[in-house]
């Protein structure tokens, strides 16, 4: 049951996907959680560095390295809104505690390069 009303809530915003695998993780449902997660990195929008630094940690928690690396495949570092300093400094620590060292490198070479 619980299955059938998850494939119809929507995950427009980019925090509502590790939100829900958190929440689906708490209450124990680690084959719909992995089924969201294998969704997930395909899917999210890499612009919301936060929501990708949330997703990552999600991830790791969830020991789905394999999702870890199709994430990163995808190069969210290349791809996260520079906007919020705060938001690329959440992201960039992910990476660096997550990731190799090239994706953190990526993000700290496009942040350091908008400093005037």
């Amino acid at each position: 049951m619980l299955a059938s009303r998850i494939v119809n809530v929507p995950l427009d915003d980019p925090f509502d996907v590790p939100r829900l695998l958190h929440r689906l993780r708490e209450i124990d449902e680690q084959d719909l959680a992995a089924a969201l997660a294998e969704w997930a990195v395909a899917h999210i929008a890499l612009d919301a560095p936060s929501a990708v630094a949330w997703l990552l940690e999600v991830l790791h928690e969830m020991r789905a390295q394999e999702q870890v690396d199709v994430l990163l495949a995808r190069n969210p570092a290349a791809h996260a809104a520079l906007d919020d300093p705060f938001a690329v400094a959440t992201l960039l620590d992910k990476l660096r505690e997550i990731a190799t060292q090239e994706p953190a490198v990526t993000l700290a070479e496009r942040a350091a390069a908008r400093v005037p």
